[in-house]
Formats: C-alpha cells, structure tokens, sequence
C-alpha cells in the first residue's frame, strides 16, 4: 500500500503533500471526521 501511495504522490505533485506520512495523517483525520458525522447523526 506504501508504493502505490507514494507513487500518487509523485505523479500529483499539485496535491500538495510531502510525504506519505502527511498523506496518511490527512486521510486518518477525514476518517475520523466522517465518522464523528455519521455518530452525530445516530445520536440525533
């Protein structure tokens, strides 16, 4: 998973990360996101 994430990011420079571990660390906090929505949601 860790070559095919860094060859993304070489061939999209444009999104802006450095790294994989700047990728991993967004992706983890827009899954957390999504599912603090999705708790929101039950919970209402």
């Amino acid at each position: 998973m860790a070559s095919k994430i860094e060859q993304l990011l070489k061939e999209h420079p444009e999104w802006g990360y450095r790294n994989i571990s700047e990728f991993v660390i967004d992706a983890v906090r827009r899954r957390i996101e999504e599912l603090e929505k999705l708790i929101a949601e039950i919970e209402f």
